[in-house]
């Protein structure tokens, strides 16, 4: 079993579950250091927004992520995408 894929682009995105507790870390010490933290699953965050463009918000919506210091988006490609 193949942990990492190469991206067409160059760098490497890791399939692991390391990646996700390693994410979640540096969440939780960016919190712990006072600042503001967004953590979402890609699929969640994706079927979020097309929920927001169904009820015309997603341009708040977005601006809301806009403003959070981190977003952390995981598990990119572990799921089928809507």
């Amino acid at each position: 079993m193949q942990d990492d894929v190469e991206p067409p682009r160059g760098g490497r995105f890791s399939q692991s579950p390391r990646k996700s507790h390693i994410a979640q870390a540096i969440g939780h010490a960016a919190i712990q250091q006072g600042h503001r933290v967004t953590y979402r699953e890609a699929h969640v965050l994706l079927e979020d927004l097309a929920q927001a463009t169904l009820e015309g918000t997603r341009g708040d919506r977005l601006a809301d992520l806009a403003l959070v210091p981190l977003l952390i988006v995981d598990d990119l490609g572990m799921r089928k995408l809507p």
